[in-house]
């Protein structure tokens, strides 16, 4: 059969190795090493050693990319960190997994800095660690929390193949439930056609965000990635909550459902809460006297009251949420670190809602 082999491999003096996974193939070392990248007919390894070098992401039936960097030094609310190939292949129970996506696709006319994430895990030493803490969540028997790092950032195409790759793997074995800190909007679309490889039936997408994000262009970026979604995800149903930025005349918003009212919200979605729902969080869906740390900001957003009964909804209907992403947090708008002590704060409340097994208590 033939394979991908990653090309992210380096070569030790007796080992290949690619991010935290290390391996030795013996005489085949060299040969992997000086084909990666490319896609090779691997029919003289044996049965036994391909399943382990595909676990493992050295060679992959899909294009392949892992990069993935653990985080050796610190890590979000001092969580432990681990490293997701061994924790997907060997863990023994489900988990919480957050993953770092310092990605800015940007648009042409604003900057972002991809420090901001940086700022968020720094900053995040200050709450506690959700794996301990009571704070407002009934924390009995819930799920463990891990860090499994961050994605190092290379060019735009590179890095949402990346994207893709990892969440791929994330998806084939369901064990980790991952909550993904952006970076911009842009880091949606390569984790929803991911999840579309994966998943064969229908996948529902809930995006808070004050925009529709869906601009006709053939650049992905922030402010199309919706639309690129509805293109190319046919299965996927689309729903927007918080919308409150104008619409262009060029936007068309067919095929997507558009709600403001966290009540209607919940009537809409109950009557199917057992569909896989991936859940985006923009962050202009808050109002910008809360969160002002975002690059197109619009007044009368969410408040975190909102916020706190929306996920206290969802937890009621048993929502079947199947991943998370944070987005659009950029410390170049923020004003004395509010924004960042906000946003933890949702990041962490979310940790402890996906965490929980029991309910979640407000």
């Amino acid at each position: 059969m033939y394979y991908y082999i990653n090309r992210y491999l380096t070569l030790e003096e007796n080992t290949i190795k690619l991010s935290e996974i290390e391996m030795d193939l013996g005489e085949y070392n060299k040969y992997f090493y000086e084909q990666r990248g490319n896609k090779v007919l691997l029919d003289f390894i044996d049965a036994r050693t391909l399943q382990v070098l595909e676990n493992f992401a050295i060679i992959s039936k899909y294009e392949n990319f892992y990069n993935l960097i653990p985080n050796l030094s610190y890590s979000f609310f001092n969580i432990e960190s681990r490293c997701l190939l061994e924790d997907i292949n060997y863990i023994e129970a489900d988990s919480i997994g957050i993953i770092e996506i310092p990605f800015f696709q940007g648009t042409l006319k604003q900057t972002y800095s991809i420090e901001s994430i940086d700022k968020l895990k720094f900053l995040s030493e200050t709450i506690p660690n959700p794996n301990e803490s009571d704070y407002r969540f009934n924390s009995s028997d819930n799920l463990k929390i891990y860090d499994y790092g961050f994605f190092k950032i290379t060019n735009a195409e590179i890095m949402l193949k990346e994207i893709k790759s990892v969440v791929r793997k994330i998806y084939s074995t369901n064990k980790i439930l991952p909550i993904f800190i952006g970076g911009d909007h842009t880091i949606t679309y390569p984790i929803l056609s991911a999840i579309s490889d994966i998943k064969k039936d229908k996948v529902r997408l809930i995006y808070l965000d004050a925009h529709l994000d869906i601009s006709k262009t053939e650049l992905l970026y922030n402010g199309s990635v919706i639309q690129k979604i509805k293109e190319h995800n046919k299965k996927i149903e689309i729903i927007n909550f918080g919308q409150k930025g104008p619409i262009f005349h060029e936007e068309d918003n067919k095929g997507i459902k558009i709600i403001n009212k966290i009540d209607e919200l919940i009537e809409y979605i109950k009557s199917e809460p057992q569909t896989p729902t991936y859940l985006s969080i923009d962050l202009d869906v808050f109002d910008n006297t809360f969160i002002p740390s975002v690059t197109y900001s619009v007044p009368g957003g969410l408040t975190y009251s909102d916020f706190k009964k929306i996920l206290n909804e969802l937890n009621q209907i048993h929502l079947n949420i199947i991943g998370v992403d944070i987005v659009e947090y950029n410390k170049d708008k923020d004003v004395g670190d509010l924004g960042a002590v906000n946003t933890l704060y949702i990041i962490y409340d979310i940790l402890k809602f996906l965490s929980r097994k029991r309910g979640y208590n407000d």
